[in-house]
């Protein structure tokens, strides 16, 4: 597995892991409408269509390998500067939706939006400058030194913006409940660092010869993506969702205690897709198409965990999801306006995204099934499930529609 990929993780972890929370304080807590809520999360997917468009503006910095150094830590501070605020922003529209103007409502919905904007550029830029980085073909005193710096980078900005937004989310859940969803958040924050830096600790950058350094080349991304790390990197996105259902799962914590529940269900998350990605790395090259039919394969059987019972609940994972898969349309249509052949990383984004729709329609599914302090029940009422088997069910025809789709401009570029 190539351990450069883990890297990535570390801002989309935090953003996908924050949807929840997000969705719970401003739909269950503050009582604001779902669909403003929902609108507020999906603006982030439509802003990764500008991802090949800052691919080429660091491509053309006239600094080079030190120019997306800076460009990664203007995106990293972006990112976890705003995101406190966002919260901040959310506690003040639920503060003051009942009582407020429609003019008034605007204009502060607009100032979170246009903060979440910010977090949403923010982490396209970074991660984009991270890949850039990474394949940077350098010397070796120079790869040392940027992967040296790239690390201190991500996990200073990363571990600070931590703790102001958990601070944020302590203040916005007072509850016992809501202490120990936070606590678990930091808890898997601590985890992804450890392994940015391990994945840091000694690593090469590629050589010149299999750099992304050509303006039309698609580069080795897509297919490393799509080999020894795709599927890790697929079950680390949704191991927190997993991890909070044992949390909150009466036997387990009697059994082993919440803190021991949650690690043995990271560390089973991380080795099953390793044991998978170990596998599918002796398929190379592996076409996206390919990718896409086996990701939904997995949506598909993880769907059949609980019966469908809220059929009001379908608009949701379809709204995030379907706004995903065009981000990635958009994404193509981009990289053809600037000269790439295919966006690198487009099925990476789709598969990042569709797990943050499907963070988002769980956690819509708890507001909506009945009081949050449920005890151990609360994410296994009968309509918090149902929205956990529609959310995976709509996800896999979403990847399906994916995979044809991906066909096609694979059939194209043959």
């Amino acid at each position: 597995m190539n351990r450069l990929l883990l890297v990535s993780i570390s801002p989309a972890a935090l953003l996908v892991i924050l949807v929840g929370p997000f969705v719970q304080i401003g739909v269950a807590q503050l009582g604001l409408p779902a669909s403003l809520v929902g609108g507020l999360v999906a603006l982030q997917m439509l802003v990764s269509a500008t991802r090949p468009w800052l691919g080429r503006l660091g491509d053309r910095h006239p600094r080079g390998a030190a120019g997306r150094l800076a460009l990664l830590r203007w995106g990293l501070l972006a990112t976890w500067s705003a995101l406190p605020l966002v919260l901040l922003g959310l506690l003040q529209v639920g503060r003051l939706w009942p009582a407020s103007s429609a003019s008034q409502r605007a204009l502060i919905v607009a100032a979170v939006a246009a903060l979440m904007l910010i977090v949403a550029l923010g982490n396209h830029l970074s991660q984009t400058m991270q890949a850039a980085l990474l394949m940077e073909p350098l010397p070796a005193g120079s790869r040392s030194r940027i992967v040296r710096r790239l690390w201190l980078c991500l996990n200073l900005f990363t571990v600070l913006a931590s703790l102001l937004s958990a601070v944020v989310l302590q203040r916005l859940k007072p509850q016992p409940l809501g202490g120990q969803l936070i606590g678990l958040w930091v808890f898997w924050a601590l985890v992804v660092f450890l392994l940015v830096g391990i994945a840091l600790h000694g690593a090469r950058l590629p050589s010149a010869s299999t750099a992304m350094v050509a303006p039309r080349s698609r580069g080795p991304g897509m297919r490393t993506l799509l080999s020894g790390g795709f599927l890790p990197l697929l079950f680390l996105v949704h191991a927190p969702l997993y991890a909070q259902e044992v949390l909150l799962d009466p036997w387990a914590t009697r059994l082993f205690g919440w803190p021991l529940a949650a690690t043995a269900t990271l560390i089973g998350c991380w080795a099953l897709g390793t044991l998978l990605g170990q596998g599918w790395a002796l398929l190379r090259p592996v076409r996206p198409s390919i990718a896409c039919l086996s990701v939904a394969l997995i949506y598909a059987l993880l769907a059949l965990r609980a019966p469908v019972a809220v059929l009001q609940l379908l608009p949701i994972p379809l709204l995030v999801g379907g706004l995903g898969l065009t981000s990635g349309w958009l994404q193509l249509w981009v990289a053809g306006q600037v000269g790439e052949r295919c966006g690198g990383h487009l099925v990476g984004e789709m598969v990042g995204w569709l797990s943050a729709a499907v963070v988002f329609s769980r956690s819509l599914g708890v507001a909506l099934g009945g009081p949050l302090l449920d005890g151990a029940g609360w994410l296994f009422g009968t309509r918090s499930a149902a929205a956990f088997a529609l959310a995976f069910g709509c996800l896999a025809l979403l990847m399906l529609v994916g995979a044809f789709c991906y066909l096609r401009v694979e059939r194209r570029a043959a």
